[in-house]
């Protein structure tokens, strides 16, 4: 009973990994275009920004971390 729990659970875990991974970290700067995209969509997907804001927020961001 407790390995079919555990093994569930890893399962989902391993799951939660993988989406992480191929989720961009937010500390990176993008490297092109279509990663800038991508993190315009996470900021609108995670906090429902319009596509305006998501640009602000992101340009805001870097800002500060770019020389």
């Amino acid at each position: 009973m407790k390995n079919n729990l555990i093994a569930g659970k890893w399962n989902e875990i391993r799951s939660k990994i993988d989406q992480w991974r191929a989720t961009p970290n937010p500390a990176d700067p993008p490297r092109d275009d279509k990663d800038r995209e991508k993190m315009i969509a996470i900021l609108q997907k995670q906090y429902g920004y319009t596509q305006e804001k998501a640009e602000s927020e992101l340009n805001k961001h870097y800002s500060k971390i770019i020389l």
